[in-house]
């Protein structure tokens, strides 16, 4: 029996035309596949005579969100989270299913959306929210929900990657990168979010509250972007058998969850540590399942365009069997976080430092008297007449005396600048 489902879209930029053209050009396939017709009703835009470089109906188009009243889902690609959020609310409200491909929706209203849709048999679904076309958050719902998720870790950010890729291969500063990101349409005209990790913080709000069932706020984990790294360490650290990537962390432990955002060391011999360009990846260990990897193309027009249509299938294919899906935003418990203070790293040290003896030994002895084991040195070529670059790996240690050994080796008359430090995640 032929369901005839009505679609309503809230926003039509990049990812809104991406989702109009799949809806159009793959109608009948639908049709004859899963016995679905999707009938586009209507795209809510604020200008209705913006260029859009497909070709579709017009009389489609409105400036007026009464609009989305009239249709069965509605699917919200506005972005932000303030009206994006009344489009939501009033949409569950009224008993119509939702489609976002909103992070910051979903990871800053987690509990006004659970509150809305409990009981209400309406299914919110948010799939390309997280890693575009990487079915990461079914992976998580459905995929591993026998597992006890021990330990997620990804790339999540492709604009952050295609930078860090490009610095590393070319020698380039990362204003440079930037600027070509920017024109390629990789990096927004305002970038902060993407370059200083709030994206990714975001998303691993959704990952982990998704793996953990436990309530977790940018404002539990350590941020940190990509803006202060330079080419000359990735040089170093390409020696050494790493690459560079900003990582979104989770880890289940007795004593808490940690959770942060932040750049690290990843082996070059693992997948992880190879992944380049644009793309995203996500390393989920389960306790049955061990490690399992999910790779793929984390933005763009029809990577995540396809994710959301992938999520209004899912939807119509159960109100054809009259039988929604579970809901799986569970109620949140409270949780504790280990700061990030107290977490055990090992890290990469580089030091200018004065060309004469004695240096290194006065360096090797404020570690060693903060419980900080040294993994290797490399002095590097003389830069300065006077200076030379000195990178230490450290073996495991706690970052708080991490922090405080730097601070006193700062302090030297021997030592110039400040040291740069970036964790390894091996």
């Amino acid at each position: 029996m032929m369901t005839k489902v009505k679609v309503g879209i809230a926003g039509c930029g990049i990812v809104g035309i991406g989702v109009v053209d799949i809806l159009q050009k793959r109608f009948e396939e639908f049709r004859e596949l899963y016995q679905v017709e999707l009938e586009l009703a209507v795209v809510v835009v604020r200008n209705i005579d913006s260029d859009r470089d497909i070709a579709f109906d017009k009389a489609i188009l409105t400036t007026d969100l009464a609009m989305l009243d009239n249709v069965d889902i509605v699917v919200e690609l506005i972005g932000g989270d303030t009206v994006a959020k009344d489009v939501v609310l009033n949409a569950i409200h009224q008993k119509k299913h939702v489609v976002t491909a909103n992070k910051a929706l979903v990871a800053k209203h987690w509990d006004i959306l659970f509150e809305a849709v409990r009981g209400s048999q309406v299914m919110l679904k948010f799939e390309a929210a997280v890693a575009g076309a990487v079915p990461v958050i079914k992976t998580i719902q459905e995929s591993l929900i026998g597992n006890k998720i021990e330990e997620l870790k990804g790339i999540i950010n492709g604009t952050a990657n295609y930078i860090l890729s490009e610095m590393e291969s070319r020698g380039e500063s990362l204003a440079l990168i930037l600027k070509e990101a920017q024109d390629l349409g990789y990096a927004e005209a305002d970038p902060t979010f993407d370059i200083e990790g709030f994206d990714v913080a975001h998303k691993l709000c959704i990952l982990a509250s998704l793996a953990y069932g436990v309530k977790v706020e940018c404002e539990d984990m350590y941020i940190q972007g990509i803006t202060d790294l330079e080419v000359k360490d990735m040089a170093y650290i390409r020696e050494l058998g790493y690459r560079i990537k900003l990582l979104a962390i989770a880890k289940k432990y007795e004593k808490g969850l940690d959770v942060r955002v932040h750049p690290a060391l990843v082996p070059e011999s693992q997948i992880l540590g190879a992944v380049s360009g644009p793309y995203n990846a996500i390393d989920i260990k389960g306790h049955a399942s061990g490690d399992i990897l999910l790779y793929g193309q984390g933005a763009g027009r029809y990577p995540t365009a396809g994710a959301v249509v992938g999520d209004i299938l899912d939807i119509a294919r159960c109100l054809q069997k009259e039988q929604p899906l579970p809901f799986f935003f569970s109620e949140r418990k409270k949780a504790e976080f280990i700061p990030i203070e107290d977490i055990e790293n090992r890290y990469y040290i580089r030091l200018n430092v004065s060309d004469q003896p004695g240096v290194l030994a006065k360096i090797t002895n404020i570690f060693g008297e903060h419980a900080i084991g040294i993994a290797s040195v490399i002095q590097k070529e003389v830069v300065l007449e006077d200076q030379v670059p000195l990178v230490v790996m450290t073996g495991k240690a706690r970052e708080d005396n991490m922090r405080r050994s730097l601070d006193e080796i700062e302090a030297l008359d021997t030592v110039f600048g400040s040291p740069t430090l970036i964790r390894i995640e091996d």
